[in-house]
């Protein structure tokens, strides 16, 4: 009998020990565990961290289930870059280009608020320089793996005023001064791209435009009251995050997997955060909002 018993007994302990001691399973199948705590425990408000996490997920980023990422293009050559701008600031900037091909013209990206150019951008561009048109894009200051307080617009017209001076040193280029550029944008990059252009109306032979972050839509817009006191705080904390916003990828993928998947790798990579309190003009003159994301 008491062998009889104990057995159950023993298969039972063993089976308990062998739960706890199994290793939680990981938030993304294909990333080590080592890779994930490094991601988790990050600090990315400066470029240093986010530059080295970005390192890291190179390779993690291509497997994810998306058409952006699977798209396999022959012949696209890509060129990245840090340089520092007319303020100090080091920009990084990332060119692609077909390298069998005949260039067609300039496209200049300019990403969201919720993006940087080699997230989901980066697959836009490689599908744009497939079909033989040269495409630039650079990350904002402060987003990516560009220098700055991650996701922090201090200003939005120095931050147009930037991307104008990046791309302009593009077009200036004597390979691209004779081609025809456009500008491409999407969400609040759709933002940027209207006012570069709206500051070089002569410059650009046209712009695309994604789900542009043009205006605040009126039922979202916070009561009169409230607008105030944000902007106030603003004023007060202009770097505090306390803006709440939903993530993106809730927003854009339906399927749980993916969702999963890409909250994972942006951790590391986008600013996907409550956004700071600071101020910036919307499309509408003479209105300021408080950051959101988009």
């Amino acid at each position: 009998m008491p062998h009889v018993q104990s057995a159950p007994a023993a298969a039972t302990v063993s089976g308990m020990s062998a739960a706890a001691a199994a290793p939680a399973p990981r938030r993304w199948e294909g990333v080590d565990q080592a890779l994930e705590r490094m991601v988790l425990r990050a600090c990315l408000d400066q470029a240093p961290e986010r530059r080295r996490i970005r390192e890291a997920f190179k390779d993690v980023q291509l497997s994810i289930d998306h058409c952006l990422f699977k798209g396999e293009y022959i012949s696209i050559g890509t060129k990245e870059s840090y340089e520092l701008n007319s303020r100090g600031v080091e920009i990084f900037s990332k060119c692609w280009f077909p390298e069998n091909h005949h260039i067609k013209a300039v496209v200049c990206l300019c990403h969201g608020y919720g993006d940087t150019c080699t997230f989901f951008l980066d697959g836009i561009a490689r599908k744009i320089a497939s079909v033989g048109y040269e495409v630039f894009a650079l990350d904002y200051p402060g987003f990516g793996l560009s220098e700055g307080l991650h996701g922090y617009i201090p200003s939005f017209d120095t931050l147009v005023d930037d991307v104008a001076e990046h791309f302009a040193k593009v077009k200036e280029d004597p390979e691209h001064r004779d081609l025809p550029s456009f500008l491409f944008g999407q969400s609040m990059g759709g933002a940027v791209a209207l006012k570069v252009h709206f500051k070089q109306p002569n410059e650009w032979d046209g712009a695309i435009l994604v789900a542009p972050m043009c205006k605040i839509a009126d039922d979202v817009v916070p009561p009169w009251p409230v607008q105030h006191v944000l902007i106030f705080l603003a004023r007060l904390l202009p770097k505090e995050k306390l803006v709440p916003q939903k993530d993106l990828a809730e927003l854009a993928f339906k399927e749980k997997k993916k969702q999963e998947q890409i909250l994972f790798v942006r951790t590391g990579l986008v600013y996907s955060r409550r956004a700071h309190l600071a101020v910036r003009p919307t499309a509408r003159a003479g209105e300021s909002q408080p950051a959101s994301g988009g």
